[in-house]
């Protein structure tokens, strides 16, 4: 499992900017310690990483942090990437459904325009 932080200076200043990032790693680090341990064979159920073993083993996450991260404290940003970290494994398992694409590659042209027909 790969997860990278981006904190924007939006964040705040530097001093700001790495407590963000160092709290993020540590809460990350501590709910993969909370990874129960195997299975015993034969047993079903997830056979993930994370407290509920719901993040699969091979996932990348890039987790952008908003500017409200600077006030909240450990607990708040863990459980935050906590849910942000569930919601992505999530849509990592559905199947996606990509829209075909258009003509040359172009996006579609909203409807009524480029139509000349009509208009004087």
């Amino acid at each position: 499992m790969r997860v990278a932080f981006v904190v924007s200076r939006k964040v705040g200043k530097a001093v700001v900017r790495n407590r963000v990032r160092r709290r993020l790693r540590e809460s990350l680090r501590a709910m993969l310690r909370e990874t129960p341990a195997s299975t015993p064979a034969g047993a079903s159920g997830p056979v993930g990483l994370g407290p509920e073993r719901r993040w699969p083993r091979s996932f990348d996450a890039l987790v952008i942090v908003r500017p409200s991260a600077a006030e909240a404290d450990y607990h708040e940003l863990r459980e935050a990437l906590r849910r942000a970290l569930d919601q992505a494994s999530a849509a990592g398992k559905r199947p996606s459904a990509k829209p075909s694409p258009s003509p040359k590659g172009r996006p579609p042209a909203p409807a009524g325009a480029g139509s000349t027909a009509g208009s004087a």
